[in-house]
């Protein structure tokens, strides 16, 4: 789909990372095409920092990637907010997140109720769809059926996908007890 590549920068800035303030190596992400919505070709990301740059890769781009990481480690549902095509008049996906527990929205923003969310962009009409397991996250994205939950892995392997867990796990820890972190 979108397979890229990351490298890791040797400058290191002291910033805050999702919950507390560390040293964070710059990460740089290019994927092989432009992201769909605003053709971007390079990220720069500091792993678990959420900063401008990373929340325009997990909200325009990757946060497919960031849902199949929080999924992972934690077995909860994939969310597919949709909306209306206007080519096709059928429901497409805009965003993806998980639904925790208690059935709130997870995504590189936070956790939130889902009749309170606004995504980056927000369709019009807007549905949030739970869906029943990777297959059908991978129909909804347009994946083969039988691809394996670890492709998410080879999208940006190595120091990429170790940027996208550090994300998932960050945000997972600012979670408010009422979302145990075990699949419910």
């Amino acid at each position: 789909m979108y397979r890229g590549y990351a490298l890791m920068s040797v400058d290191v800035l002291r910033t805050t990372r999702v919950h507390h303030p560390t040293l964070s190596p710059l990460v740089t992400m290019v994927p092989l095409h432009p992201t769909p919505d605003h053709g971007r070709v390079s990220f720069s990301l500091r792993p678990g920092v959420i900063d401008d740059e990373a929340l325009e890769f997990f909200q325009w781009g990757y946060c497919h990637l960031l849902a199949c990481a929080i999924h992972e480690i934690t077995g909860w549902p994939f969310a597919a907010v949709e909306g209306i095509s206007g080519r096709t008049g059928q429901w497409v996906w805009t965003h993806m997140g998980v639904l925790t527990p208690v059935g709130d929205f997870l995504d590189i923003t936070g956790v939130h109720p889902v009749d309170c969310l606004r995504p980056a962009y927000v369709p019009s009409p807007m549905r949030v769809r739970s869906l029943a397991g990777f297959p059908e996250f991978c129909q909804t994205v347009g994946l083969a059926e039988d691809t394996p939950l670890s492709w998410w892995t080879g999208e940006f392997p190595g120091i990429g996908t170790q940027t996208i867990r550090a994300f998932a796990t960050g945000l997972l820890d600012t979670l408010p007890t009422a979302h145990p972190r075990e699949a419910a």
